[in-house]
């Protein structure tokens, strides 16, 4: 029997300190090598996501911007993606101008991420999702209405308190055509992410997804955040680490009595699969 191994990146596999320790890197690949189907889901783009997990050894695709895409690592390629339709563009900006909120608007020209940013309410955005590279083009605009025909938009992203953005999360949270995500910064907890997709997003169905590609028989899951829950419940087996917010533990199968600072999901994956 064939099981796919997913793990969250950020507060899971990766310590306080956003890197995978040199345990956890042997351990799990020692654990590829003994025969693991493993790979990771993340809220991250495929730049950072690729900077953070340099030297693991992932050999199943790979679940980006918390569904948006599948990358095949080892091909280099994307094998799918989904964007957000047109009438929901529309929806969401409307939204963005009720509130006077700027942010970011990511677009896929088949290669690389087109990143149209309005306003300064991402003065702490992540340094990593910074950079310009061949996957990646940052693009400062006056509005996103303009650009939104441009390339095929696949998500927005705005980074500010939960007081300033509430309302907003409010007012968006209950179209089914479109997916929110809102969630504290585990990094900066005085900042809250509010990442909206398309409808058909998020973690659970993009690994089902991989799970299929690969013909696996079972799945199991690691996780620790609210991004992470509509995976934690639609595999076979739902982990969280011992850090994990109340919610997700909630929705777990087995809950490790280790956090992510401590390599619980590496010594899960050693222990079965012997690693020594």
């Amino acid at each position: 029997m064939k099981t796919l191994y997913v793990s969250d990146l950020d507060g899971t596999l990766l310590t306080s300190e956003k890197k995978i320790s040199d345990y956890s890197l042997e351990t799990i690949n020692k654990s590829v090598e003994n025969g693991a189907l493993f790979s990771v889901a993340t809220a991250r783009s495929f730049v950072s996501a690729h900077r953070l997990t340099k030297g693991l050894n992932i050999n199943a695709p790979m679940v980006l911007m918390n569904g948006v895409f599948i990358y095949d690592k080892q091909k280099d390629e994307y094998l799918k993606y989904e964007k957000i339709e047109k009438e929901s563009i529309h929806y969401i900006v409307k939204i963005f101008d009720k509130h006077k909120k700027g942010g970011r608007m990511f677009a896929f020209d088949g290669k690389k991420l087109i990143v149209y940013t309005v306003g300064d309410n991402l003065r702490n955005f992540a340094e990593e999702e910074d950079l310009e590279n061949e996957y990646r083009k940052i693009v400062y605009v006056d509005d996103f209405m303009s650009h939104c025909d441009d390339y095929p938009v696949v998500s927005f992203v705005l980074i500010d308190s939960f007081e300033n953005l509430k309302d907003t999360f409010s007012d968006i949270r209950d179209n089914p055509a479109i997916s929110p995500c809102f969630y504290q910064d585990i990094y900066h907890p005085e900042n809250y992410w509010l990442e909206i997709y398309s409808g058909n997003v998020n973690k659970a169905t993009a690994v089902e997804y991989v799970k299929k590609y690969l013909e696996a028989d079972r799945l199991t899951v690691f996780g620790d955040n609210i991004n992470d829950l509509p995976m934690l419940e639609k595999a076979d087996n739902g982990v969280c680490v011992y850090n994990a917010v109340s919610v997700a533990k909630r929705k777990a199968n087995t809950l490790l009595s280790l956090t992510n600072d401590e390599d619980a999901v590496a010594k899960y994956m050693g222990k079965l699969f012997e690693v020594k």
